[in-house]
């Protein structure tokens, strides 16, 4: 009797039905396309990531770049308005300046400058003129000058503060006048 030594009650190979294994076809097929999808996907990703960060280092680098150009404008901009305020400054002063020309013509029209000591003038625009002359005639003619200016407009409020005259006969005057109106 040759019988099989085999009691295995189980089949070595079972059938799958028809419809499970068009199951199992689809889910394969679609597993796949579902792979590749999320392949795609991550690659689209990374693409993105990788444009995302190029301009964002490039937009960095160029705010650096415009970052520093501001502040060498900024330099450049306070020394324009340093060179702007001291032009106003100046034009003010030089607006405020009296014409000294004219004055010294008119203090040329009292006195020779040989014999003026000094000329001084205070923040009130009060002019004091010291004049030392060889003699009482040239000191005659220095206080003929100083009324000559004096109706001539050029100086007002002419005063003689003082006359000294010395031992060796030297006149020593003192006027203090201010601008007059024709200058």
């Amino acid at each position: 009797m040759a019988q099989n030594a085999d009691i295995n009650l189980y089949k070595a190979k079972t059938d799958l039905s028809a419809d499970l294994v068009l199951v199992a076809e689809r889910l394969r097929i679609v597993s796949l396309v579902v792979l590749i999808l999320v392949l795609g996907l991550g690659l689209l990703v990374g693409v993105f990531y990788f444009f995302i960060s190029s301009q964002k280092q490039q937009l960095e680098a160029q705010k650096e770049r415009e970052t520093k150009r501001i502040i060498a404008q900024a330099k450049k901009e306070a020394l324009v308005i340093e060179v702007k305020d001291r032009a106003t400054t100046i034009t003010k002063i030089i607006q405020s300046q009296r014409p000294w020309m004219k004055i010294l013509d008119a203090v040329g029209g009292i006195a020779n400058p040989a014999i003026l000591l000094g000329v001084t003038a205070d923040e009130m625009a009060v002019l004091r003129l010291q004049v030392k002359a060889s003699s009482v005639g040239e000191a005659v003619g220095v206080v003929q000058g100083a009324i000559k200016e004096t109706l001539s407009k050029r100086i007002q409020k002419t005063k003689l503060e003082s006359v000294n005259i010395d031992k060796d006969g030297m006149v020593t005057l003192s006027f203090t006048f201010q601008q007059g109106s024709s200058l």
